[in-house]
C-alpha cells in the first residue's frame, strides 16, 4: 500500500518510547502547519507526468496519509484543465484528475475543498495541451474558484485583478475601460512628448514621403477660417478646325493654371470654362491669333477664341469665385 494513515495528532505512537516514532509524528503535522511546498513530482518541466512524490503528506477528511512510495496518477487523455482529487479508499487514498469541480466548498473544519461524497480538491493544477503538460499550484483554494496559480518559475496567472489603483512610481493610475491590443479604446487627447494631440479618423499615411488625398482643407487666418483649394494645372494642345476644349469641373475657391496651344494649322479652336458658377480670369491678350476673354465670366463662357492658324500658346489665371 503507497499511501498509508499516519493518525491524528491526537493519536501517538503505539510505543510511547519510541522516540524517533514521536518525532516523526511531530514532524509530519509541523509540516501540515507548515504548508508543505509541493507534493508533485516532474514540477520543474512540461513533458514529464506527475505522481505525488515519497513522503509526501495528505491531510483527508481530519486524517493523515503518507506517501510511502511513488504514487502514479493517470493522466488525462483530452486536453484541458484538470485538478488534483483525493478520495478514501479503504485505509488508503485514491487519486485523479478531474476537470470538473462543481459542487466542491470550502470545508473549514478539514480546512480544504470537499464535495458532499466526501472527496476533496488538492491545491494541484494540471494544464494538458497535447504533450506538453504544464504542472501549477493554487495558492487560493477557499476561494472554489477563479484561482490564482503559480508554476515552478514564479510565473502566476489569475482570473482578475481586482484594485482601486496601480502606482508604478509616478502616481495612482486607474483604469474605466480596456487597454489589450483588441480593445477599442478612447482617450480625451494623446501625448508622445510633442504634448497632448486629439488623434482623428485617417484612412491614410500622412508621413513626409507619402502623398494624402484631400476632400478639402481650411485656413484660418486673419480673413477668417477659409478653404483652401489646390490650383490645378493644364496643358492643352488640340487640333482640329472649330474644336471646343471644355476646363474640368472646379469646386469654389480651386484654381487653375491654364496653357493653351491650339494645332498650328487649325483656327476657330476655342477654350471654355467649366460649366456653372461665377469665375475671375487673367492672363493672355487679344492678338492676331484670335481673342482672349477675362475679368468675371459665368460658367461655360469661352476664354480664348482662336481665329488664324499658326503656332502659339495662350496662358490664363482661373479661379472660381462662386
Amino acid at each position: 500500500m503507497a499511501i498509508v494513515k499516519v493518525g491524528t495528532y491526537r493519536n501517538p505512537p503505539e510505543d510511547i518510547t519510541d522516540y524517533e516514532a514521536i518525532v516523526a509524528h511531530l514532524n509530519a503535522y509541523t509540516r501540515q502547519l507548515g504548508s508543505q511546498a509541493m507534493i508533485l513530482t516532474e514540477w520543474t518541466n512540461t513533458s514529464g507526468t506527475p505522481a505525488i512524490a515519497l513522503g509526501s503528506y495528505i491531510s483527508h477528511g481530519g486524517v493523515l496519509y503518507v506517501v510511502e512510495s511513488e504514487e502514479a496518477v493517470a493522466l488525462p487523455v483530452a486536453d484541458g484543465t484538470y485538478y488534483l482529487k483525493v478520495a478514501a479508499s479503504g485505509e488508503s487514498l485514491a487519486l485523479s484528475w478531474v476537470s470538473d469541480i462543481s459542487g466542491y466548498a470550502w470545508n473549514a473544519i478539514y480546512n480544504g475543498l470537499y464535495h458532499s461524497d466526501e472527496s476533496q480538491i488538492l491545491p494541484y493544477q494540471l494544464v494538458k495541451a497535447g504533450a506538453v503538460l504544464t504542472k501549477r499550484k493554487i495558492t487560493n483554494l477557499m476561494q472554489g474558484s477563479g484561482f490564482v496559480t503559480v508554476d515552478w518559475t514564479g510565473a502566476v496567472i489569475g482570473q482578475a485583478l481586482n484594485v482601486a489603483s496601480i502606482n508604478t512610481g509616478s502616481g495612482a493610475m486607474t483604469f474605466n475601460q480596456g487597454v489589450k491590443t483588441t480593445d477599442d479604446v478612447t482617450f480625451a487627447t494623446v501625448n508622445t512628448g510633442q504634448g497632448a494631440t486629439e488623434v482623428h479618423l485617417m484612412n491614410q499615411n500622412l508621413r513626409t514621403n507619402d502623398s494624402p488625398t484631400f476632400a478639402g482643407y481650411y485656413s484660418n487666418n486673419a480673413y477668417g477660417n477659409h478653404r483652401v483649394s489646390p490650383t490645378i494645372v493644364l496643358n492643352y494642345t488640340f487640333g482640329g478646325s472649330h474644336a471646343t476644349t471644355q476646363m474640368p469641373a472646379m469646386e469654389v475657391g480651386m484654381s487653375a493654371v491654364v496653357k493653351y496651344t491650339p494645332y498650328s494649322g487649325d483656327a476657330d479652336n476655342a477654350l471654355v470654362l467649366p460649366a456653372g458658377g461665377v469665375y475671375v480670369v487673367a492672363g493672355s491678350s487679344s492678338d492676331s491669333y484670335g481673342t482672349a476673354y477675362t475679368g468675371a465670366l459665368g460658367g461655360g463662357s469661352t476664354i480664348w477664341l482662336n481665329s488664324t492658324s499658326g503656332s502659339h500658346s495662350k496662358y490664363f489665371f482661373v479661379v472660381r469665385v462662386a
